[in-house]
């Protein structure tokens, strides 16, 4: 699935992901940072990253 990153702070990115589920594995950005949904809202996801974000988006 593919989605769209909207804001980072620190290693907690929110995304619009439209078909994603809660506690869910994702890759995030063109590095493919390992992450996992930990709060849904609609069509947008929290997503906590476990490895470095600098350089991200």
């Amino acid at each position: 699935m593919k989605g769209k990153l909207i804001g980072i702070s620190g290693y907690i990115v929110k995304a619009r992901l439209p078909e994603a589920g809660i506690y869910d594995r994702v890759l995030v950005g063109e590095r493919e940072l390992t992450g996992e949904i930990i709060k849904i809202s609609g069509e947008d996801v929290i997503i906590q990253v476990y490895e470095d974000t600098r350089g991200l988006g």
